[in-house]
């Protein structure tokens, strides 16, 4: 009787860690779809990331760069580029400033937060990369392409770390 009393304590116990919340993530689950694929960066004690990609229009890059608040949000904090032209902001809104640094223009701004956002890797084979914690993981290769993903800070149970795809990055 002592021993399946234990037996159940040691079960209970175990689906309790399978299934709570415990690794911060960056996720990338896909979207317009019925069965998403999950894909995920695990997090350290580092809160900031950048996000370069090819810019379509122009061929050159540009690079987004945010920090995970305590709550799991994504501050924005500036953006380097090198052509202002179609798609690409010209002017500094409020509370943002405006400049031109070493040849790129750098957008930076003091409170713009999302809960997400969303990315499309689309299916030309240009730069598009995640850079966290000193690796690079490049999403042209980690992500199949041709399809949007909905990024977002979580916390995932070691079930569901289980169930998705984690990307490995380059040093």
């Amino acid at each position: 009787m002592l021993k399946g009393v234990f037996s159940l304590i040691v079960g209970l116990f175990l689906l309790v860690i399978l299934f709570i919340p415990s690794q911060d993530v960056l996720v990338f689950t896909e979207t317009r779809t019925t069965k998403p694929s999950v894909h995920y960066i695990s997090l350290s004690d580092e809160q900031e990331f950048a996000m370069t990609f090819t810019h379509s229009i122009h061929l050159s890059d540009v690079t987004e760069t945010y920090t995970i608040t305590q709550d799991g949000r994504f501050q924005f904090l500036q953006m380097i580029y090198e052509d202002l032209a179609v798609g690409m902001p010209g002017d500094a809104e409020e509370n943002q400033t405006f400049e031109f640094v070493d040849g790129k223009w750098v957008l930076t701004s003091e409170d713009t937060y999302t809960d997400s956002f969303t990315l499309y890797n689309s299916s030309i084979h240009k730069k598009l990369e995640v850079r966290y914690d000193n690796t690079i993981y490049d999403l042209k290769t980690e992500l199949p392409t041709g399809r949007s993903y909905r990024i977002e800070a979580i916390e995932l149970s070691i079930a569901d770390v289980w169930k998705g795809e984690k990307i490995d990055g380059r040093k």
